[in-house]
């Protein structure tokens, strides 16, 4: 080893270097005492010099800090001969410690994390992470994204993204991603009638007043598929609007190129569905029965080389027609397989049978008027249920809305019987009704509690501790309840809705089937918020006489 001649009676000097030091705290011992601070790089000697022939021990009591680092010794021990010790080396490096974290809502792909501009980390899944770099101990880290995920496509951010390394490794970054929205829109043309309401995926309702750009309100998510179709034709003149480009999938912008075309319409036929039955046919039992838009909601579907018809009315129906030789579009002739008729719960297991496209047109690739009859044999009985369905998309017609004013001599609450201010529900019922027990109810929110609101064209009154409940409809396109008579009604929500449906019930009390009418005196609204009613209303279960009736006052 390196020595240094020294004077051996005064013992011996033990020293050495020190390389890498960049913390602070750094202190050596020799022989487990003698401590010696060192401050920088360079020499250093330990105060107390050590006899020949004794032991020497240097090593390090204190790792420095700040940054943190490790220091270890070399040539640190031996025997003291006749000469000083001068070789002991102190070598320092700077810990590091790993930066990691976790991954939340990650559902696309191609996301790319940075820790201070490199250190690229690619990210398949949600969980945890970890780059591959350590970071030395004082250093800082400053995690990022350098490439967003797509398919879908989605937007990361960093919680806890930067920060110094102190004496332990970051686990607390947090990336959370979430899904990108975008815009639904594109262009109206040729609009002159007003009424025009366009829906995407049957909802998101948006009214259109005028030709030009229009967008939906409701973003749709990317990977998600937008659909835009026609809720209601315009009017006044009547036109019929036709959708381009209407279905797709949401990629990484706004989706611009829905295409509206409007062309005005004259039809010289109205829609209609006629149905004659045998007396032994399962599906019509024996009768006949006659829809148009005035006492119906009549729906029809064509996808390719198959039609759907809905109707519901007093009763519901469905059919399906499908050419099966004709997968792209309907066309006339007469077709003996691909028919299927039912409805009001009755269906065939087999419905052989056929059915004749008399009549069909397209207008952009978009059914417009179809004339059709069929003949079906349930189960192959030689019963037959026949049909004649005529539909048209030019025919905007509705049911007709309530009858204002109301009939006089419907029902009223006798004189003094209700409050004269203040909201209430009030109950009158016959002996033998099934709902009232034949008694008379006057509630408040004061002594009862309860819940009324309004949807649309229809009204919920119940009180909390479900004593009563009534429902009150309006005609399907009625957006608002308003002031007038709705009769003929059966029971919500299996109602017809070109007509309306109520229906009450009481303490675990219901009817199997209800029929009756309710009448509005009064409703007032502040935009599509009803902000007052006044409703009367009589309901009999099933066939039965006895009556509940019923009027409503409220002020929200």
């Amino acid at each position: 080893m390196p020595t240094t001649p020294s004077n051996a009676g005064a013992g011996h000097a033990i020293s050495g270097t020190v390389t890498g030091l960049s913390g602070s705290g750094l202190v050596l011992q020799n022989n487990a005492g003698d401590d010696l601070a060192i401050a920088a790089d360079g020499s250093f000697r330990f105060l107390k010099p050590v006899a020949s022939g004794r032991p020497y021990a240097v090593t390090v009591k204190s790792q420095p800090n700040g940054p943190l680092q490790t220091c270890s010794v070399s040539f640190g021990s031996g025997l003291v001969n006749d000469v000083a010790i001068s070789n002991v080396s102190v070598v320092c490096s700077s810990r590091s410690f790993s930066v990691r974290g976790a991954v939340v809502g990650l559902s696309g792909s191609g996301l790319v994390l940075q820790n201070n501009g490199g250190d690229d980390l690619a990210i398949a899944t949600d969980g945890a992470f970890r780059f591959p770099a350590s970071v030395a101990s004082t250093a800082g880290y400053a995690v990022t994204v350098r490439t967003q995920p797509t398919g879908p496509s989605q937007t990361c951010s960093v919680i806890n993204a930067s920060g110094t390394v102190v004496q332990t490794e970051v686990s607390d970054v947090t990336v959370l991603c979430a899904t990108n929205s975008h815009t639904i829109g594109g262009i109206v043309s040729g609009l002159r009638g007003n009424g025009l309401v366009l829906m995407n995926n049957a909802g998101d309702d948006l009214t259109i007043t005028a030709n030009g750009a229009f967008q939906f309100t409701t973003p749709v998510a990317s990977g998600a598929n937008y659909w835009v179709t026609v809720k209601t034709q315009p009017q006044f003149p009547n036109m019929f609007c036709t959708v381009r480009q209407s279905y797709g999938g949401v990629a990484s912008a706004a989706v611009t190129t829905v295409e509206v075309n409007c062309v005005q319409s004259v039809p010289t036929r109205l829609s209609s569905i006629q149905l004659q039955s045998d007396p032994d046919d399962r599906i019509g039992r024996g009768m006949n029965y006659g829809y148009t838009h005035a006492n119906s909601v009549i729906g029809i579907r064509s996808l390719g080389g198959l039609l759907q018809v809905f109707v519901r009315g007093d009763q519901s129906w469905s059919g399906d027609f499908f050419i099966r030789t004709s997968p792209e579009k309907l066309r006339t002739g007469t077709f003996s397989e691909g028919l299927d008729w039912g409805g009001e719960g009755r269906g065939c297991s087999r419905s052989p049978g056929l059915f004749t496209i008399r009549s069909v047109e397209y207008v952009d690739d978009v059914l417009t008027a179809i004339d059709l009859t069929f003949e079906q044999h349930c189960e192959g009985s030689s019963a037959a249920l026949r049909g004649q369905i005529y539909w048209t998309a030019y025919d905007n017609s509705v049911a007709p809305g309530p009858i204002n004013p109301p009939p006089a001599g419907l029902w009223q609450p006798v004189a003094g019987a209700v409050p004269t201010s203040g909201n209430y529900v009030y109950l009158t019922s016959d002996p033998g009704d099934y709902i009232g027990l034949g008694r008379t109810y006057l509630y408040s929110p004061d002594s009862s509690p309860m819940r009324v609101f309004a949807n649309k064209g229809t009204l919920s009154v119940g009180l909390i501790d479900g004593a009563w409940h009534g429902s009150f409809a309006a005609m399907e396109w009625v957006a608002q309840l308003r002031p007038g008579y709705y009769g003929d009604l059966v029971g919500y929500p299996f109602h017809n809705p070109a007509k309306g449906g109520l229906f009450s019930s009481g303490d675990g009390r219901a009817c199997s089937s209800v029929r009756g009418w309710f009448a509005v005196d009064d409703a007032t609204y502040v935009g599509a918020e009803l902000k007052s009613i006044d409703l009367r209303f009589e309901q009999h279960c099933g066939t039965a006489t006895p009556a509940l009736r019923g009027k409503i006052h409220w002020v929200f």
